[in-house]
């Protein structure tokens, strides 16, 4: 189920905080592109994402859970959706699996910058 990244995707840099960090800085110093658009947008929420769990650990511990249960959830609905053959099915519930697969690399991505190396 899971795709390749393309380097240049909101995904991407949601999931690689040092990449976006240095895009976000060579942004800074050229002009407006489409792929800075993207780089501040990521950034932006990024930044949201990482006050909030610096703001309220706890709380955000207690999403990422919640986010991991809930792709459990999908992962055993597109199993399902597969044994039905209906193609429909299994491609709304694959979609399902990836939005919340990649809303669970993020919360990793933002815990990450808050661990210790």
């Amino acid at each position: 189920m899971a795709g390749c990244q393309q380097e240049n995707t909101y995904q991407y840099f949601m999931t690689h905080p040092k990449v976006l960090q240095k895009k976000l800085t060579a942004c800074e110093n050229t002009a407006e592109s489409k792929e800075c658009a993207v780089v501040s947008r990521a950034g932006n929420d990024f930044s949201k994402l990482a006050d909030e769990q610096l703001n309220d650990s706890d709380l955000f511990g207690q999403q990422l859970i919640k986010a991991e249960e809930q792709l459990f959830v999908f992962s055993q609905e597109y199993e399902k959706a597969k044994q039905t053959g209906n193609e429909d099915k299994i491609k709304s519930a694959s979609q399902a699996y990836q939005d919340q697969s990649d809303l669970v690399q993020i919360y990793k991505a933002v815990l990450s910058t808050r661990s210790p190396n």
